[in-house]
């Protein structure tokens, strides 16, 4: 994969700056990368998630797409990450997981939003927030299993636009893509 920055995804409808983008090396250039992450601090979840949908909705190259909202500070440092993969239903674009972590627990009505808005059971979420039944530790170290994001490889490195076909030159070799929340959590 490349790093691309924050450069720009050429959508049907306009282009569009995510905060960050990957795109497979050795293939020709698309007007969208196969993964756009995208933070928030300012925009709401709703905001996140509409920009999520049309990613998806507007350009058949993008794989995944990571939303990180960043709460204020009133929220004692509050975040949370939502993986949304390309579903082939456009009308039905869902992360297909979440994680609240940081350094203290996600409110009650904050989690009720982020349900609200994107319609991610809560079955799909964890991490630390109020009501949480599962584990409910905070993101005080590295490397612990619930607040590790695991990307598909699949996904990552698709060649086609079903997210099925992984590029000839990594088919042998490819791993999945994983990501220590803590790490970001730290540089934030």
């Amino acid at each position: 994969l490349r790093g691309l920055g924050s450069a720009d995804c050429h959508l049907r409808h306009g282009t569009v700056n995510p905060d960050c983008s990957f795109e497979v090396i050795h293939l020709p250039p698309r007007g969208c990368p196969n993964v756009v992450v995208d933070v928030g601090d300012s925009q709401d979840v709703e905001s996140l998630h509409h920009k999520a949908c049309r990613y998806f909705h507007e350009s058949d190259n993008i794989q995944i797409v990571v939303v990180v909202r960043i709460y204020e500070k009133e929220d004692n440092g509050a975040m949370v990450v939502l993986v949304y993969h390309r579903n082939h239903d456009a009308s039905d674009t869902v992360p297909v997981e979440g994680v609240s972590f940081g350094t203290a627990a996600l409110r009650a009505e904050l989690v009720q939003e982020l349900i609200d808005m994107t319609h991610i059971p809560l079955g799909r979420l964890r991490g630390c927030f109020e009501g949480n039944a599962g584990d409910n530790a905070p993101c005080a170290a590295p490397d612990m299993d619930t607040y590790r994001l695991i990307l598909p490889h699949r996904l990552v490195l698709a060649v086609n636009a079903e997210g099925g076909e992984v590029a000839p030159e990594y088919r042998g070799d490819a791993h999945d893509w994983n990501i220590d929340l803590h790490t970001l959590q730290t540089d934030v």
